[in-house]
């Protein structure tokens, strides 16, 4: 299973080298980086966002829901957050490139 994990991950064997054991844990680093991120992806974090939001005074309230929306609204924030839709959201090959 090792030497599939490897082949994988595009690291020559032995894992018993320096060399290959330092990118083995670069790129498994890498991954569980990735991964962590995703567990609370930005559209989960506007999403918990608006939930405080909702609760702030009424007083409060509409002029920060008017500076979240037009933040929303901005083209290059749509972008970004399109950017967070795909399938890929745990496909290894999608990580490491």
């Amino acid at each position: 299973m090792l030497n599939a994990v490897l082949h994988k991950l595009g690291i020559p064997e032995p894992i018993t080298t320096k060399q290959n054991y330092l990118k083995f844990l670069e790129l498994t680093g890498k991954i569980a980086f990735e991964l962590s991120k995703r567990k609370n992806p930005p559209l989960q974090l506007l999403e918990n966002l608006k939930d405080v939001v909702d609760d702030l005074p009424l007083q409060n309230r509409n002029t920060v829901l008017e500076a979240f929306n037009t933040f929303l609204d901005h083209e290059e924030t749509v972008l970004w957050l399109n950017s967070f839709t795909g399938d890929g959201a745990r496909d290894i090959d999608t990580i490491l490139t």
